[in-house]
């Protein structure tokens, strides 16, 4: 594949996360994508911004960077958690705006818009930071280091308990279906994201919504089983590139 027409993978990530979460990525997938991770405000490199009110909000963000990042070349949106639902919420803006859609979204770890944010039983509102630090040690991914320093926390905490709360308070507005492929990854100990309720995705595509993909790990399996992940995401590539060329 000549280097230059290698499909963009855009990467958003989950609550807390920053673009470098998908960093490795791009070593891993350089021979059949060019990867570009997203930084939502108020993370990452962006730390000095404003934190997203809403999820609308940030869709409106990440679809700015990603116009920025080259739509006219075939293109892929990936996201994890929070970010699945952006990736959602982001490929709705370009439907409805008509710019050129991706020719996928993978949506990972993310329940569909009717039962988006069900899976935790308290509110973030409703949690002291102790609460707040037992819940994320329950999730996973997040650092024990992290979660023990001070210092840290003090950083760390308001952007995970505003990231919480934008999930808490997503409301889904319907709309026409999306005329985008859509395939959905899930963790097999990730028990909120079931496999009835992931299969609800369907719904929201007009276009084939292929059989959901099962990692092994939790919540976090993209990067507990991270190369089975890097490999699906390659197959799915390599389907889109024989599409491309017929």
């Amino acid at each position: 594949m000549n280097t230059e027409m290698k499909p963009i993978l855009f990467c958003i990530p989950y609550a807390g996360g920053s673009s470098s979460i998908y960093y490795k990525w791009k070593k891993e997938l350089e021979s059949s994508l060019k990867v570009i991770p997203l930084e939502m405000s108020g993370h990452g490199s962006r730390l000095n911004e404003p934190l997203y009110s809403n999820i609308d909000e940030g869709a409106q963000d990440l679809l700015s960077q990603l116009k920025r990042g080259d739509i006219d070349t075939p293109y892929i949106i990936f996201g994890h958690s929070l970010g699945g639902m952006l990736a959602y919420e982001v490929s709705r803006k370009i439907q409805i705006n008509g710019d050129p859609p991706p020719t996928r979204i993978i949506i990972s770890g993310c329940l569909p818009p009717g039962k988006f944010g069900t899976s935790r039983q308290e509110k973030v509102k409703d949690m002291d930071d102790d609460q707040l630090i037992e819940t994320l040690r329950d999730l996973g991914g997040t650092s024990e280091m992290l979660l023990e320093e001070p210092e840290l926390l003090r950083l760390f905490l308001p952007i995970i308990r505003n990231d919480f709360h934008i999930v808490d308070n997503y409301q889904h507005i319907p709309t026409d279906p999306l005329n985008i492929p859509l395939s959905v990854y899930i963790g097999e100990r990730d028990a909120p994201c079931d496999l009835k309720s992931v299969m609800e995705w369907q719904y929201f595509t007009t276009l084939p919504c292929t059989d959901v993909k099962v990692f092994r790990g939790g919540h976090f399996f993209i990067h507990e089983d991270e190369q089975s992940v890097l490999q699906q995401i390659s197959v799915e590539t390599n389907i889109l590139s024989c599409t491309g060329s017929e």
